[in-house]
């Protein structure tokens, strides 16, 4: 608009078309604002016949009470339509006027007063009216006695100081005593007066915003000078409070400590200098109100009014302390080191002096330091708090932490790291220094043990609770926690235990109970050495159960428990499988004769003796059992039950560690019997009936998989399969089982885990799937399915699940919770798991007891669970990387579970009970070790490889602070989940640094996790390729670890760089390239490129890749050329010339990326600019190709055309030239075309043609449109219409649409600039042709005119007329080759008039 001159009938054309976009739905709201801006930018005018239509739709929405629509037109009028001086007068006598009257209600006077500073800048000269009526405001608002009264003389105050906060912001006060009283008696009357409030507590919170807003504006009147910032702080110390005192200024409000932190940063905006002369009281030149300012922001930046805990305030007070914060931080940020009071020799004598009690006194200079660092730290400690508050209340109750507060910290951190590198230099990082060897002299120092067993529940604890509560629970948890048990304490016990649950977990405690005291006595009789006399004491007194207490369940499975251990723990020091041999006829016999009470307890014992059996080989044994556990759940009557499927599980997983022969395929044969027929109830309790589920199964029995297999379960993972609600814990059972047997699988075909992976990864969340999950994807790392990276990555991905669920709630939530400690401990720190277990917000009752597991979990194995071990009979350990901390804080868990309720009656309370003896168990693995302080670090480190050591700070610095911060959330391999953003804000901070090289190593792992991660840290890698100078690291490791992040293969270059959020590693390969060696740039710049085209249709690498192609051409042929090698340059030329050519004319474009490829296509072109055209000669650019094809023709063509409008050739002749050469191939195809349509690629010629002719001289001009007609007389029916647009687009550019004032098509608004052409959609292009053609009479009768050729145009275009009516031609083009006649005949004989008659007797 800004370009066109429109008539009066375009610009009432021009009017209708943006009413009617302010009909259309909201997603145009802005789009329709900008159009009228312009609009009535250039026609001020045509805001008098848009009010009345504004004003109406005001009217509508007020009566509708539509508010938000009725503020939007509001803020449209004093936007937009306030311009004109007559619409002007009628809006402000609306708004200014009658609503602002004391009767109409405060609420909508407010408003209107909102909206005076919109007034103001569109219009000045209604900036007096607005300050009266500011004033007016505040005269009306001043006679309210009630309290009513009061509160709306709050809200017009508060609005009236908003209004002024914003005229001074955006600088439209034209003199300061306009404004300066209402702003000191907004300060004065809300009644701070030193220390001591007397607000009323009903509108204190009002009085605050006012305050704010009066802070605010003395803050935009000192920015712009209007105020002098000494002057403020004395006034504020008269009339709020003495600013540089903390016992006063802690005991304002949060909101007028947010303005005063933002006010306080003032101090540079003041250019006069002190008059004072007490050199000791003040720096040269800086005064001594700002000095003081600087020492408020610190003591702010540290005190606890601004970093609260977790529980002090709620979460909007905590908000608008955030806000304070990051308005302390941005004030420090914003004084120069001088004002701050630092130099070169504070910051040595500082870090010189770090830690040591002895060293002398520093100078103001390092106490200015120190300080400045303990506001850094105290910042980066409270985004720890935040990020677990996030994680506690902002998963729940929608809080979100405020990124701003960490980026002011990060700007704040990055300039003390800069002056600090400029000062200390390399020394910033110190060398690693090599671990100190030990003494071989000096004793080994031994691992406190005691400390871990002191965190542990204590035996005595559990047995008070056994005494007050006796309960199958309490007796199982004391069965677990004692290590030497007497057999009197164990006949005890078991006389109280009587399980009757149906619960996976119970019942799997149940079982972990009696494996645990059945290796305790057999421990004890390695100890006294009597194996077996005492054996048989123990058999003895166990088989006196079953006579003395008539309890046959707990005497079968002690004895069960017993066979299983007494191999392992007695096999050494002798032969005792007659024991054994004997507890398994004893409970074959038992099972028989029908002596169990609880068939669960039959089942388990008689699966127990079966596992002997297959490590005896005795197969006929095994497979009777594994027939009669079968029977128990498909025969009539029968059901899935935990004894069946947990004992099926323990036979299968015997065969794992069988001695025996089985290499005549007998394990192979039992386990793929016993997983297909727990595969086969898993399928019963999904709802549906898929094949591809069936074939599995079928795979399982048969005992291989075909790829079609898997591939059709990959498939299934699109849908959602469902489970029977009312089989869930039946589901569980099985998954529980499934976590012990599916290791076996392996031992069949390991492709076989592959189809069960895919099962599990298409069922739902809560269906139990998380216990089987960790131990199968062991198993396939194991194996090598998978490969460590590709493991990682899946449970990267369960911890953004698991986000995702506290973000937005979802069932499974504790199914989630256990896969993620299962595979991930370390992802959740001390306080999430406090605020997870047990709460009953975000889990059901059994995903309360789960949440309890998963505590224990994160500490040490749980065979019975599969958990962390390879047999289910293993010995619990603890964990790695298990700390005394991490034992207290499950212990304290597990503490307050027990509360909960009844032990009998609550199960959550029940498995806090077992979980707490099963705790205590552990007591005697920690103390059978024997760890050295050398050893010791197996408790507390991963067996996963690591990465190397990063480089040490200089001690006492920030950057000291700062790296063990950061280093465990974004450096430390194995966390891999997504750390707060603050912490990838504060990434940030190293990017003014020349780092070590050590931190190369670093990005190539860190580049694969989170994309917020590998964004922040692309950056960081960036920020090192920039070409600083640097004193002694010179980036070469960077450099190398792009140049192996492009060489990598495209999927593996997918990975790495996909995840950030822009191409950042592409928008500095010019930086790459030009410290490659020359003999790898081809290669480089082939795979980058490869990788840009496979991705086309959903990004814009290829964009960014060929700017950075344009900088480098631009580097060789600038100033800076000397920067590139000239075989460097011509291999780039040479690349950019035939290699990526090839690329763009074989790539398919999807219909969705035809704007991008035309983008693509005319920087291509603007890279070929940068190349002199004896290098485009030379290649022979310019001439057609066998090779080329359409496609490649019509691609050379646009690139000419865009070097043609980029006025790369010198010579209008050339120019010429070049656009005749391509109309001429496009009139080829015209003429040649079968197709009654533009295909995308001849769209774009023309397209690109149309932008060209805009250099193209008159006589140019003349010749093409000669040539065009003379070949549409050449055109056969199905190509006319296209070559009518061709015609349109041509005299519709010549012209800027001009032509067609007639039909107010409105053209002339889209007849720009050449580019224009060049950034239109395929759809959007056609759209325009189709107008062009309707206006193509009009134009160009204009343009022949102008060029006095309108006869010959005349007699060509009746020519082509009957040409075409000889092939029976629609209606359409021949009525527009007619109007072209008759208009361009009138104009020949200039009547004016002939215009519109001509055209209506034609229509």
């Amino acid at each position: 608009l800004n370009t066109q001159q429109l008539s009066v009938t375009q610009q009432m054309g021009a009017l209708l078309l943006g009413v009617g976009l302010l009909d259309t739905d909201a997603s145009w709201k802005d789009s329709t604002r900008a159009y009228f801006h312009h609009l009535l930018l250039q026609y001020p005018q045509l805001g008098v016949p848009l009010l009345p239509i504004v004003v109406e739709s005001v009217n509508r929405a007020s009566v509708r009470g539509d508010g938000a629509f009725l503020i939007d037109r509001l803020d449209f009028l004093c936007d937009t339509i306030i311009q004109d001086p007559q619409c002007a007068r009628e809006i402000w006598n609306l708004l200014g006027v009658q609503l602002m009257q004391p009767d109409v209600p405060v609420t909508i006077r407010s408003s209107v007063i909102r909206l005076f500073p919109k007034i103001c800048a569109s219009n000045k000269r209604l900036y007096k009216r607005v300050i009266v009526a500011l004033g007016n405001s505040m005269v009306f608002n001043s006679v309210a006695p009630g309290q009513q009264d009061i509160n709306n003389q709050n809200e017009i105050k508060l609005a009236v100081a908003a209004t002024v906060a914003d005229l001074a912001r955006d600088d439209l006060i034209r003199d300061v005593t306009d404004v300066i009283g209402w702003i000191q008696g907004f300060i004065e009357d809300c009644g701070w007066v030193r220390s001591v409030s007397t607000l009323d507590k009903e509108v204190s919170k009002a009085k605050a915003a006012i305050v704010h807003y009066a802070l605010l504006c003395l803050h935009y009147l000192v920015v712009s000078q209007e105020l002098d910032y000494n002057v403020v702080m004395v006034v504020l110390r008269k009339r709020l409070c003495d600013v540089h005192r903390m016992e006063e200024v802690t005991k304002l409000p949060p909101l007028v400590l947010e303005a005063l932190a933002i006010l306080l940063g003032d101090g540079s905006c003041d250019d006069d200098e002190s008059d004072s002369d007490d050199g000791r009281e003040q720096r040269v030149g800086i005064h001594p109100q700002v000095r003081q300012s600087v020492t408020t922001l610190i003591q702010l930046g540290v005190s606890e009014r601004l970093h609260p805990n977790e529980n002090d305030v709620d979460s909007l007070a905590r908000k608008v302390l955030s806000k304070c914060r990051e308005n302390v931080y941005a004030s420090l940020r914003g004084y120069s080191l001088e004002v701050l009071g630092l130099d070169d020799e504070g910051i040595i004598a500082a870090c010189s002096t770090a830690n040591n009690p002895d060293a002398p006194a520093l100078s103001e200079s390092g106490m200015q330091y120190n300080a400045l660092k303990h506001v850094i730290e105290k910042g980066i400690q409270q985004l720890q708090v935040d990020g677990d508050t996030m994680m506690h209340k902002g998963r729940l109750e929608g809080y979100n932490s405020d990124r701003q507060s960490s980026e002011s910290l990060k700007a704040l951190t990055s300039k003390i790291l800069k002056f600090e590198e400029d000062t200390l230099g390399s020394s910033l990082w110190q060398k690693r220094s090599k671990a100190k060897k030990r003494n071989k002299s000096e004793p080994g120092e031994s691992f406190d043990k005691s400390a871990y067993i002191a965190a542990l529940p204590s035996s005595e604890t559990i047995h008070q609770l056994y005494n007050e509560n006796r309960s199958t629970a309490t007796a199982l948890s004391a069965l677990l926690c004692d290590g030497n048990k007497q057999m009197v304490d164990v006949t005890t016990l078991a006389m109280d235990i009587s399980n009757e649950s149906s619960d996976a977990l119970i019942n799997a405690m149940y079982v972990q109970a009696w494996l645990h005291t059945s290796r305790s006595l057999l421990q004890q009789l390695v100890a006294s050495q009597s194996s077996s006399e005492g054996l048989e004491n123990i058999f003895n007194a166990i088989r006196e159960w079953r006579y003395s207490h008539d309890n046959a369940d707990n005497m079968n499975m002690a004895l069960s428990a017993l066979a299983l251990h007494i191999p392992v723990v007695l096999g050494p020091y002798g032969d005792h499988s007659v024991y054994v041999g004997e507890i398994c006829d004893e409970v074959y016999m038992a099972y028989q004769d029908h002596e169990f009470e609880n068939p669960d307890v039959a089942k388990l014992c008689l699966a127990f003796a079966a596992v002997c059996s297959v490590r005896n080989s005795d197969f006929a044994r095994v497979t009777e059992v594994v027939e009669t556990l079968e029977k128990s759940v498909t025969a009539y009557g029968g059901r899935v039950s935990f004894g069946a499927c947990f004992g099926l599980a323990s036979i299968a997983q015997a065969f794992c560690g069988a001695e025996g022969d089985t290499s005549d395929g007998t394990a192979l044969r039992f386990i793929r019997r016993i997983i297909g027929f727990l595969l086969r109830q898993l399928l019963s309790c999904i709802k549906g009936n898929y094949s591809a589920l069936q074939n599995l199964l079928v795979c399982v029995e048969n005992g291989s998989i075909d790829p079609e297999v898997i591939d059709a379960l990959t498939a299934l993972r699109k849908q959602k399969l469902e489970v029977v609600e009312s089989k869930r814990g039946l589901t569980k059972i099985i998954f529980v089982s499934f976590s012990l047997c599916l290791r076996a699988l392996a031992m069949v075909d390991d492709e076989l885990l592959l189809g069960m992976y895919c099962l599990l990864a298409c069922l739902p969340w809560g269906s139990g799937k998380g216990f089987a999950l960790p131990s199968l994807l062991r198993t396939c790392l194991r194996c090598g399915l998978f490969e460590d990276s590709e493991v990682q990555k899946i449970y990267a991905n369960y911890a953004r699940i698991f986000q995702d669920g506290l973000d937005n709630g979802v069932r499974g939530l504790d199914d989630i919770l256990y896969v993620v400690t299962a595979t991930n401990a370390k992802v959740i720190s001390h306080s999430t798991r406090r605020f997870l277990v047990g709460n009953p917000r975000l889990f059901d009752k059994d995903g309360r007891c789960i949440s309890l597991v998963c505590a224990v979990c994160s500490l040490s194995s749980l065979p019975c669970l599969g958990h962390n071990a390879e047999l289910f009979t293993d010995s619990p350990q603890l964990l790695s990387f298990t700390t005394k901390s991490d034992i207290v804080g499950v212990s304290s868990l597990i503490m307050e579970a027990l509360g909960a309720s009844d032990f009998d009656l609550g199960k959550y309370s029940q498995i806090g009970v077992l979980l707490m003896g099963y705790l205590a168990s552990l007591k005697t693995v920690i103390d059978s070790s024997d760890l050295s302080v050398a050893d010791s670090s197996a408790l507390h480190t991963s067996k996963e490889s690591r990465l190397p050591q990063l480089p040490t700070p200089h001690q006492g610095t920030v950057l000291e602070v700062l790296m063990p911060f950061l280093a465990p959330h974004v450096f430390e391999s194995g966390n891999e989940v997504m750390p707060p953003d603050g912490t990838c804000s504060l990434v940030g901070c190293l990017e003014v640094l020349s780092l070590p090289g050590h931190f190369a190593v670093f990005h190539e792992k860190i580049l694969g996790r989170d994309a917020v991660i590998a964004e922040v840290c692309t950056k960081l890698l960036v920020s090192q390729l920039d070409g600083r100078p640097r004193a002694v690291f010179d980036g070469r490791e960077f450099i190398d670890m792009s140049i192996k992040l492009i060489k990598a293969p495209s999927s593996r270059l997918r990975e790495s760089i996909a995840m950030s959020s822009s191409p950042l590693l592409l928008e500095s390969l010019d930086t790459i390239i030009l410290k490659l060696p020359t003999e790898r740039v081809h290669d480089a710049m082939e795979s980058i490129w490869q990788m840009c085209l496979s991705e086309i249709k959903g990004s814009s690498w290829a964009l960014s890749f060929l700017d950075a192609i344009k900088k480098v051409l631009i580097h060789g042929n600038g100033v800076r050329a000397f920067k590139v090698a000239p075989k460097k340059l011509l291999i780039v030329q040479t690349f950019l010339l035939l290699n990526a050519f090839e690329g763009l004319r074989n790539t398919t474009w999807a219909t969705q990326s035809q704007s991008l490829e035309r983008s693509i296509v005319d920087l291509y072109a603007q890279c070929l600019a940068e190349i002199s055209i004896s290098s485009l000669v030379e290649v022979e650019f310019f001439a057609m190709t066998d090779q080329d094809g359409f496609v490649g023709e019509a691609l050379r063509y646009r690139c000419i055309m865009t070097l043609v409008r980029l006025d790369y050739f010198e010579s209008a002749t050339r120019v010429s030239s070049e656009i005749q050469s391509a109309m001429s191939w496009f009139s080829r195809q015209l003429v040649s075309s079968l197709d009654g349509t533009f295909s995308n690629s001849l769209l774009s010629v023309c397209c690109s043609i149309t932008g060209a002719t805009e250099v193209e001289t008159s006589d140019g001009r003349r010749t093409l449109l000669f040539m065009l007609l003379d070949n549409l007389m050449l055109v056969g029916p199905q190509a006319n219409m296209m070559g009518l647009q061709m015609l349109g687009a041509l005299v519709g550019q010549w012209t800027r649409g001009r032509g067609s004032d007639g039909d107010l098509s409105l053209a002339c608004l889209c007849m720009r600039p050449q580019s224009t052409w060049q950034t239109l959609s395929p759809r959007s292009a056609l759209k325009l042709l189709e107008v062009l053609v309707r206006d193509m009479p009009y134009n160009l009768a204009t343009f022949t005119k102008k060029e006095r050729i309108a006869n010959a145009v005349s007699n060509r275009l009746h020519r082509i007329h009957s040409r075409w009516l000889e092939y029976d031609e629609s209606e359409n083009s021949l009525m527009y080759l007619r109007q072209a006649v008759a208009l361009c005949r009138s104009e020949e004989s200039e009547n004016d008039d002939f215009d519109l008659m001509g055209t209506t007797m034609l229509q």
